[in-house]
Parts: structure tokens; C-alpha cells; sequence
């Protein structure tokens, strides 16, 4: 069972091209975990600039065919855009390989250090209007 960081050491991002996925990827492969992980906007044969700069930090980027899952992986993680129908995760699940959900894992990031949250709406705040 994963409880903690401590309790895995390569791990497997399915969506690892959304900005949520890719920038905890970046920190667990910054820490020594052996990060890879698909994006359906990875494509044969063609230019991704977030898949290369994934790559060249040595996460290892795959097209989202399932290839990339194997049972070398110890953990799986998920966005909530990805469904349990997706074929790299039912992969994963045959292999026994533990899949959770991205928020499980930020949990467990922030568990492991003193953690400073600073939250807003990125601009989208509604206006405000003076009567």
C-alpha cells in the first residue's frame, strides 16, 4: 500500500503533460524517483515542447498506448480527466501495479514537508460592483 513518498520509487503519470501532473512530476524526479509517464498529446514522430522538456530533465515520456506500463512501476498516478476505462490504467491495475489519483499523491508531498499553500482564482475573481 502507498501511504507515503518513502513508499515508492518509479512512478508512472498518465496526463503527465497538464500543468498540475508535469510539475509534480518534475519534483519527484528532482528528489531521485525514476518518473515517466503518457499524455494523448504525445504523438509519434512529432515535436511536443512539454514532452521535451520533460526528457530533458530524464523522465522518460511515452505515447498513451500502454507501452510505458509495465511491472517495473511500483505506482500509477491519475488526474481526474482519466477515466478507469483508459487502457494504461486497466494495464496497470492486470499488472498490480497501484493506481491513485493526483491529489492523493499532492497529499502525501505535502506530508512529507512543512507546506506553505497560497491559493487564488488566477485573475478570475468576479468584479465587484458599487451601488
Amino acid at each position: 500500500m502507498i501511504s507515503s513518498i518513502h513508499d515508492f520509487q518509479k512512478p508512472f503519470f498518465i496526463g503527465i503533460a497538464g500543468a498540475g501532473m508535469s510539475a509534480i512530476a518534475q519534483y519527484l524526479q528532482g528528489i531521485g524517483k525514476e518518473v515517466s509517464g503518457s499524455d494523448r498529446f504525445f504523438k509519434e514522430n512529432e515535436y511536443n515542447e512539454t514532452k521535451e522538456k520533460l526528457e530533458a530533465e530524464g523522465i522518460r515520456c511515452f505515447v498513451q498506448n500502454a507501452e510505458g506500463i509495465t511491472s517495473q512501476l511500483d505506482l500509477v498516478v491519475v488526474s481526474t480527466a482519466i477515466e478507469d476505462t483508459v487502457e494504461e490504467v486497466q494495464k496497470a491495475r492486470q499488472l498490480g501495479v497501484p493506481v491513485i489519483k493526483r491529489a492523493q499523491l499532492l497529499a502525501m508531498i505535502a506530508a512529507s514537508k512543512k507546506t506553505i499553500a497560497v491559493g487564488g482564482t488566477s485573475g478570475k475573481a468576479p468584479p465587484v460592483h458599487v451601488v
